[in-house]
């Protein structure tokens, strides 16, 4: 597959990222942080499987089209080395995580939103720059598109739950903004 060139601001998303972000009503705000977004096949197909979201989400793509894009791993055999246990049994990801670091070396984007801590690991061990949904809100409180962050959190309940120690440390930092 040929190298396509890099897209500076553009990021590639992971389900739960997206399902986060989409509950809080916040995926439209994406276009302040990021020039596009990526959203590979199977990630929109977890997203779809995930309760009354299918046709909101649906409507939310045409709504953001040409921002959010829907889009497909080049090469499904590496794709396939990160999550497939039989094929590798040191897979320690699924393949909604699998296919956004896929996607973004194809592309040659830098950045990857997850929130999986093995995603995480395993999209830095890409050498990818990994954003998660915690670094999301921050950044629009910063820009003064949200004024709090705990509220946003709460709404969330236990569908989204950080390592203590990191949102500790979150909400110290965020406080300062």
């Amino acid at each position: 597959m040929p190298q396509q060139k890099q897209e500076v601001g553009s990021a590639v998303i992971d389900s739960s990222c997206l399902i986060h972000l989409w509950k809080l009503q916040l995926v439209k705000e994406l276009i302040l942080v990021f020039s596009r977004v990526y959203v590979p096949v199977h990630v929109q197909e977890e997203v779809r499987r995930k309760g009354r979201t299918k046709r909101k989400l649906r409507e939310l793509m045409r709504d953001l089209d040409p921002f959010l894009q829907i889009c497909t791993v080049g090469n499904s055999y590496d794709s396939q080395l990160l999550y497939d246990k039989q094929l590798n049994p040191q897979a320690r990801i699924g393949r909604g995580e699998s296919e956004v670091i896929i996607q973004a070396r194809e592309r040659q984007i830098s950045q990857v939103l997850i929130d999986d801590k093995r995603g995480r690991q395993v999209a830095i061990q890409h050498t990818l720059i990994v954003v998660d949904l915690l670094d999301i809100l921050a950044l629009l409180k910063k820009n003064g598109v949200i004024q709090e962050v705990k509220p946003l959190l709460a709404k969330l309940g236990k569908s989204y739950i950080p390592k203590a120690t990191r949102l500790k440390g979150f909400l110290k930092e965020i406080e300062e903004f």
